[in-house]
């Protein structure tokens, strides 16, 4: 009797779950080259026992993402799950991997702690990332040539967030002037990672902000998976 319960078989035991759907894994770093599709797979919220053991570190609108072996035999063999790679629903939410809970039903399953970057940090903007292209001036000064006369669109349209984080007095050209510093939040997940260079304009392209013009002065949360990135910027 107990060498039955020892060799009991869960691995389809999923079949019998309610509420299954289809998802599209993603390693990390984020590739549609590399996406991994999971038939069948289940999710839930984390239960407040799991919320207070987190320590705060998961929240209510986080998701558990339970996946059955025998529906990734990729996720075994090839792409083990782990932090920051994102699950892809069936309405296009991609849920960020913050951590991985100890397996279940003798190691039949993933469950995987997730959260929604973009919902949580309320991206109702967008942004577009314009490069110049620099000439020489009659005077030799340079001139800079912006989309769509000249240069190129480094990003168009970044689901974002456009918030004012300070106003003060600053210079610049050696003039006191009025600014007001505003951290872009945005998410560049679905395309290739964003690579700024010294010049580039970030121009607000929806939301109340829209057709304002800023430069960015630094970036933040690089690292971070549990935060997207932001760009420190200035008006221009």
């Amino acid at each position: 009797m107990a060498a039955d319960l020892v060799n009991i078989d869960l691995d389809d035991d999923y079949l019998t779950w309610e509420r299954k759907e289809p998802i599209t894994y993603h390693p990390a770093p984020y590739s549609d080259d590399v996406a991994i599709t999971v038939p069948l797979a289940k999710r839930r919220a984390p239960t407040l026992k799991e919320q207070m053991t987190s320590g705060g570190v998961y929240t209510s609108t986080d998701l558990i993402w339970i996946i059955p072996t025998l529906e990734a035999p990729a996720l075994d063999q090839e792409f083990p799950p782990k932090p920051a790679d994102t699950i892809e629903d069936g309405d296009g939410r991609l849920w960020t991997v913050l951590s991985q809970m100890p397996r279940g039903a003798l190691k039949s399953f993933w469950r995987l702690v997730t959260r929604d970057l973009a919902l949580t940090c309320e991206l109702r903007d967008a942004i577009s990332i314009l490069r110049p292209v620099i000439t020489v001036g009659d005077a030799a000064e340079p001139v800079f040539v912006w989309p769509p006369d000249g240069g190129s669109y480094v990003a168009v349209d970044l689901p974002a967030r456009v918030q004012p984080s300070s106003d003060g007095i600053g210079k610049r050209n050696e003039i006191e002037t009025a600014q007001t510093q505003f951290n872009v939040i945005y998410d560049d997940r679905r395309q290739e990672r964003v690579e700024l260079r010294s010049g580039d304009r970030i121009v607000v392209t929806q939301g109340t902000r829209a057709g304002q013009v800023l430069r960015w002065v630094s970036r933040s949360n690089e690292e971070r998976i549990d935060e997207l990135p932001y760009l420190v910027c200035e008006r221009v």
